[in-house]
């Protein structure tokens, strides 16, 4: 029986443990922070966030947001919008490159990780399946000038 109580001599006993003051402080809402927790994730966050509004130290991306990565970015992007999850890019987004490439599709744990569609400024694309940032498997790339 959920949420049930007894009335004895006054007292209330709820049979399901208070949830703690942490859980019921923690809500969503959009804010701006800067990450800087690793390589994949350096920058400037703009969107949903979970945590605690007054403590930005607990708030991590979750929701939609948009990335804008810090000028030394390693993998050359310029930022990164989609699904975050537990602050890690997850579910579908679009990366932007310094060189002009954009790659669109999926992603888990902070990776490229199921179908992608990468498009170069040369008018060449690339349709595959990633897995873990990598290409894997069958993938289709296509010329500008229409060979593949």
């Amino acid at each position: 029986m959920k949420n049930s109580a007894s009335l004895v001599l006054g007292f209330v006993f709820l049979t399901e443990p208070p949830v703690s003051l942490q859980q019921r402080s923690l809500e969503t809402f959009k804010t701006e922070l800067f990450l800087n927790k690793n390589d994949l994730n350096s920058g400037l966050y703009e969107g949903d966030v979970k945590g605690r509004r007054r403590f930005g130290e607990t708030q991590v991306p979750h929701g939609e947001g948009t990335i804008y990565y810090f000028s030394n970015d390693k993998f050359n992007r310029v930022n990164y919008t989609g699904d975050w999850v537990e602050g890690e890019r997850d579910g579908n987004g679009t990366t932007s490159f310094r060189d002009g490439a954009v790659y669109t599709g999926e992603y888990k744990a902070g990776l490229e990780h199921g179908r992608g569609f990468i498009r170069y400024t040369n008018g060449n694309t690339l349709d595959a399946e990633f897995v873990g940032g990598k290409i894997v498997g069958h993938g289709v790339f296509r010329y500008a000038s229409g060979g593949q």
